[in-house]
């Protein structure tokens, strides 16, 4: 229903207010309670040990959550409270679309080693940026491991696709597996991935009206459309044209990053993220180089793939993940390496089966 999940509906308190994302009355409301009073005492920060004094927290159920309960899922602190345009406020709510992102579409949710809670410190000091790590942080007399995301520099967290792609960056490293081994731009790839995953499917429902800017930082759609055909879309059209790049996978710097970043997400545009996520389960190692394979892997496990392929490529040869021995309808099978095939297609549906097709 177009906007209707961006809708929010407030309820008033005294110390208080409380929004919902979607009909309060259902299981999939998701709810943002913004307090107006100050935490006494402070939050102090895990790493930085400096005090924030606000907090808006974000609830959420999903299927397995007891009916009606809404566990907490985020809590946004920062140093300074705003009347209008709270940036905690808009952090939480844009952070609760990704969570549903990971529920509904990776079946991932937030880690039971950290209560399947994501701490966000929006601080006024630090180098513009975000950074996010696992850490003890303690409350009162109770010392506990936490998952952290930090935003540095609120005064220059202006720009909102900026600001989008951000936050979608930080709980990319948050709950996305870790493929790391990388020296630059870092350590961990999750990262990368999640801002480009994320931006995608913002942009597209974006565009359909499903969401508002607000759920993005404010973005417009055709900005974050724009990201996505800048930063994105060389990525995947690169891997479809000449496979996994196996080289560029094995490598520690942009090239890598580029390779497995592009190679994830056209196997998500073409097979469909549950494919995807248990393409993530099969990788086996924190390593990018073992991608290809586990991609490959997800697909001969099934007896039948049906694979979406854009329009655009129909007419021309293309690599698609098909398995060893994977026979395909829809396309012909110009040639194969590994667990992956040349394929010139001429349906927007690639049925690859694990059986001959007659």
């Amino acid at each position: 229903m177009p906007l209707a999940a961006a809708i929010a509906v407030a309820t008033l308190a005294q110390e208080g207010m409380r929004f919902y994302l979607g009909t309060p009355e259902t299981s999939e409301a998701m709810i943002i309670d913004v307090r107006n009073t100050r935490i006494e005492p402070p939050k102090v920060g895990p790493k930085d040990k400096l005090d924030y004094e606000y907090v808006v927290t974000g609830y959420a159920s999903s299927p397995a959550t007891a009916p009606g309960t809404h566990p907490i899922r985020f809590r946004v602190f920062s140093q300074v409270k705003k009347k209008e345009n709270d940036p905690a406020v808009a952090v939480c709510r844009m952070l609760l679309r990704l969570w549903k992102y990971n529920e509904s579409r990776l079946r991932f949710e937030h880690s039971t080693a950290y209560r399947q809670l994501v701490d966000v410190y929006l601080s006024w000091g630090g180098k513009a940026g975000g950074e996010q790590l696992f850490t003890e942080d303690r409350e009162g007399d109770r010392v506990r491991t936490a998952n952290v995301i930090y935003i540095y520099d609120l005064a220059s967290f202006a720009n909102p696709v900026e600001m989008a792609r951000e936050v979608a960056h930080e709980y990319g490293h948050a709950t996305l597996p870790p493929i790391g081994g990388f020296k630059e731009p870092e350590d961990w790839g999750n990262g990368y991935l999640g801002e480009r995953l994320y931006m995608k499917w913002l942009a597209k429902d974006l565009k359909a009206n499903v969401f508002a800017p607000l759920d993005a930082m404010g973005a417009q759609a055709r900005e974050v459309e724009a990201w996505v055909e800048k930063n994105v879309n060389p990525h995947v059209s690169r891997v479809a044209q000449f496979g996994p790049d196996e080289l560029a996978l094995k490598g520690e710097g942009w090239a890598g990053i580029d390779a497995y970043t592009g190679l994830t997400l056209w196997a998500e545009e073409i097979l469909g993220p549950r494919v995807l996520s248990r393409s993530m389960e099969l990788t086996g190692s924190t390593s990018a180089k073992d991608i290809p394979n586990a991609i490959a892997m997800a697909v001969s496990e099934r007896e039948m793939t049906t694979l979406g392929i854009p329009k655009h490529w129909i007419g021309k040869d293309i690599w698609l993940p098909t398995g060893p021995s994977g026979q395909v309808k829809g396309g012909g099978i110009q040639k194969r390496k590994g667990g992956w095939s040349q394929v010139r297609v001429i349906s927007e549906s690639v049925i690859v089966s694990n059986k001959v097709i007659n």
